[in-house]
């Protein structure tokens, strides 16, 4: 679960692939998606 303080959304990590929820909140940006993905991604890259 990743949150920006305000807004809450739902990530799966299965071996090396995520996938993030639909987002539904306008307080959340694209800056703070984009941020979500490359916390994803470096997770994904650490996963054994």
């Amino acid at each position: 679960m990743l949150t920006n303080g305000d807004d809450i959304v739902l990530v799966k990590l299965e071996g090396k692939q995520y996938g993030m929820s639909q987002v539904v909140s306008p307080l959340v940006n694209q800056g703070e998606l984009e941020v979500a993905w490359q916390v994803l991604r470096k997770i994904a890259e650490i996963e054994v």
